[in-house]
């Protein structure tokens, strides 16, 4: 470990623990020295590491002698605790709002999020409770428990925004975006079900348009638009919706032929496993099957969430149960919503199981992590 990356990593440590920014500038400086005596004394990176220590072991030993900010932190929010405690009764009696105070109680969490997060880094655990304060209000206030659940997608947005802005910051927030402008229309609009999905094509088609581009890219978004729109025509002209989903034959063949269609998912090329391609086809055939027997595309669509759920189990089985939790929640709210009378106002609960399941197997990350860590540190050592 180079001169640079040491003092580099003893800065991180010392900025996660939270020491005071000062004493972080003179505790750098002063290892900046030492590590320069011992580069002049003859000493090589190895030997100078093993006589100053890791970075983490030179805050174990300063630890004592330092400023920690924490502890301000985190006397807020215990004070928090308290102060939602007061507001709820505040709302509760004064207000004679007993089914709003209980949203007081939601300050503790806040007020951990934008104490303890930095910048976009606080976005997807703040919409968490934005988005079951705005969803909870509308529907009391209102009784628009449907479509007002689309709120709830303005978590994995601020997930893809917490990270860095890029162009594929666009195709991380397209899918979201559209299935929002989707439901609106359809709320309004219930043939839009039936019809409207083509308007999911404008992922594939803004995906393949964003630099850097090729020229296989611009004819395969172009006969993907013409499919769309052929898809529309024969739709309404002949009604014939069924048998004008062939017309979608032509781009599978050409992404295949050109390159496009590679089936990977996260580094496991799903290709080679036919059984989870068959599964995938199956999904996607009783979906159809389901939909034009029944005519329920408004319930349907949550057949199509099996397919992200087949991939997470090819990669890792059942071994992380919160990467399902998504899907999982979406169905059971939509499902437990429609069937039973103002179920919208209750099955949003359902969600919760997204943290709960995330806590619960947060364990086993913390011990991959930890281990990670120790290898690095006795390497280094």
């Amino acid at each position: 470990m180079k001169k640079n990356e040491y003092l580099k990593k003893l800065e991180e440590t010392l900025n996660e623990a939270r020491v005071d920014k000062l004493e972080i500038k003179s505790v750098i400086g002063d290892y900046n020295e030492l590590y320069q005596d011992l580069l002049d004394n003859g000493y090589n990176e190895s030997e100078i590491i093993s006589k100053l220590g890791s970075p983490k072991n030179v805050y174990q030993s300063l630890k004592r002698d330092l400023t920690h900010h924490f502890i301000a932190k985190d006397k807020i929010v215990g004070v928090m605790v308290f102060v939602s405690i007061i507001i709820f009764f505040l709302i509760g009696y004064l207000g004679n709002a007993w089914e709003y105070s209980w949203i007081a109680m939601l300050i503790i969490p806040i007020s951990a999020i934008v104490l303890n997060t930095k910048g976009r880094q606080m976005l997807p655990g703040l919409m968490v409770f934005v988005s079951v304060i705005i969803y909870y209000v509308i529907g009391i206030r209102f009784d628009i428990w449907h479509p007002t659940w689309l709120i709830f997608l303005s978590i994995p947005i601020a997930g893809v925004l917490s990270g860095k802005i890029s162009y594929q910051t666009i195709i991380g927030i397209l899918p979201f975006g559209l299935l929002i402008i989707y439901f609106l229309i359809a709320y309004y609009n219930q043939s839009f079900y039936l019809y409207g999905w083509p308007i999911f094509l404008l992922i594939p088609i803004i995906s393949l348009l964003l630099p850097p581009f090729k020229r296989y890219d611009i004819l395969l978004s172009l006969v993907i638009t013409l499919s769309g729109i052929i898809y529309l025509i024969i739709g309404f002209n002949l009604n014939e919706w069924r048998y004008s989903l062939w017309i979608f034959i032509i781009p599978i063949i050409l992404s295949i032929f050109t390159g496009h269609v590679t089936f990977v998912f996260d580094e496991y090329k799903i290709l080679k496993n036919k059984k989870i391609i068959g599964m995938m086809i199956i999904t996607v055939l009783i979906y159809l099957i389901a939909s034009f027997s029944f005519g329920r595309w408004d319930i349907t669509w949550l057949i199509l969430l099996f397919i992200p759920m087949i991939g997470i189990y090819h990669v890792y089985k059942f071994n992380y149960l919160v990467a399902y939790m998504p899907f999982v929640s979406l169905i059971l709210y939509y499902i437990f919503g429609i069937i039973f009378q103002d179920g919208f106002m209750w099955s949003w609960l359902f969600f919760l199981s997204i943290p709960i399941f995330g806590i619960i197997g947060n364990h086993k990350f913390i011990e991959v992590k930890k281990n990670e860590e120790d290898e690095i540190n006795e390497i280094i050592e």
